[in-house]
């Protein structure tokens, strides 16, 4: 069995670079967008935050999930193309 190391680094890839957009988002979200308001409050309301330390954890687990998110998609499309622009050799 032969094993493929392009999932590791892909795997790799997707931690780092979702790490690091966390980073960015974390500390300089006027460069990133923000939710409207009426979700902003559905999402408190639905994680139970009563003080400002939960509301911390909150941002922090949303910006988690949606760097996590725009990560993977990117990746996959950018695999997705890579594989649609390459030619084998055996197609003509």
């Amino acid at each position: 069995m032969k094993f493929s190391y392009k999932y590791v680094f892909i795997t790799i890839w997707i931690i780092v670079a979702t790490l690091v957009l966390s980073f960015f988002w974390g500390n300089y979200p006027h460069y990133f967008f923000y939710l409207p308001e009426p979700l902003s409050i559905w999402l408190i309301e639905i994680y139970g935050a009563s003080n400002g330390e939960e509301l911390a954890d909150l941002e922090l687990l949303y910006v988690f999930i949606m760097s996590f998110l725009m990560v993977s998609f990117l990746t996959y499309v950018i695999l997705m193309l890579k594989r649609k622009l390459t030619k084998r050799p055996n197609e003509h």
